[in-house]
């Protein structure tokens, strides 16, 4: 015997509506009759994503929202949204930036800037890293212009963070500002007008926790002096993925000796130029010095090239 829709239990309308929108669970069943107006009304914990004319519907239902995704240039009032824990921007415009200044988002512990305009990021990554938003956890910020002019405050909850940059100074910036930070990955980009490290380690912490670094330096901003500073205040790491060229490989693999104690597992894929072959070793002696270099390849190229690249298990 067939059952209509609405004789369906409450268990079942409401498992299917877990693979519906909820705008389109609004627009198709609010308003058919009580039991379902409930029903609706009774949904918590929701993710949604704004990407037209949603705006005024996904308001009303706001205090409920926990997961939010936004996809348009309009304002938003972000004060609409105390439960939110989570927050997807896939671009950033002042008035959001500003609206997001006025707000009060006591639980964000997630957010994600996908794509964006360099001014408003700059100032939305400035509300970040002076802890406007104290119970983030995960950060992903891609493109943005840091505000390396203004001081950062300490963000003693941030765990993870991702960002693409164009200066390198970023990488001590970071680590510095999040005490209990335990998963840094930073993607540098080519700038004429990169800030580099600084020459002394003296104003860092030493001893940073941070346990899982992983670096893409295409330009190669960074030479083995550089990273051999990084490492003194990030001592810590145990699992490393390194992704630059031009680099002397085994003077590489000695800064990474004396200065990472606790390396476990070592990821990478570096070119080297005959130039930088100062020291001629074999790549068996590398595998043999510890158990995180073992799965190191090296790749002849007929140029002289050489690439030393990890192979996943």
């Amino acid at each position: 015997m067939s059952k209509q829709f609405e004789h369906l239990a409450n268990e079942i309308l409401i498992t299917i509506f877990d693979y519906v929108s909820v705008q389109d669970l609004y627009r198709s069943f609010w308003g058919l009759n009580q039991r379902l107006n409930d029903l609706l009304q009774s949904l918590n914990k929701l993710s949604v994503k704004i990407e037209n004319n949603d705006l005024s519907l996904i308001e009303t239902l706001a205090d409920r929202i926990i997961r939010l995704e936004v996809d348009i240039p309009d304002g938003v009032n972000w004060s609409l949204f105390p439960n939110l824990r989570s927050l997807t921007l896939k671009r950033i415009t002042f008035p959001q930036s500003n609206e997001l200044a006025l707000a009060h988002l006591p639980y964000l512990t997630y957010f994600s800037l996908l794509s964006c305009g360099f001014d408003a990021s700059s100032y939305l990554a400035y509300q970040i890293f002076t802890n406007w938003f104290p119970s983030l956890r995960y950060v992903n910020l891609s493109g943005v212009g840091m505000p390396y002019g203004r001081t950062w405050s300490p963000l003693p909850n941030l765990r993870s963070v991702y960002a693409v940059c164009s200066d390198p100074i970023l990488l001590s910036l970071i680590p510095t500002a999040c005490p209990n930070l335990h998963r840094l990955e930073v993607k540098l980009v080519s700038n004429n007008c990169a800030i580099g490290l600084p020459s002394s380690s003296n104003r860092h912490v030493q001893a940073h926790p941070l346990k899982h670094f992983i670096l893409t330096d295409s330009p190669g901003y960074l030479r083995l002096d550089k990273i051999d500073f990084l490492f003194t205040f990030l001592s810590n790491i145990e699992n490393l993925n390194l992704f630059t060229h031009d680099l002397p490989f085994y003077e590489l693999v000695l800064v990474l000796i004396n200065r990472l104690p606790h390396l476990r597992r070592f990821d990478c894929n570096i070119g080297q130029s005959n130039a930088q072959q100062s020291q001629n070793v074999d790549i068996d002696t590398i595998r043999a010095i510890r158990p995180c270099f073992g799965r190191i390849q090296c790749i002849e190229r007929r140029n002289g090239r050489r690439l030393y690249t990890t192979t996943e298990e």
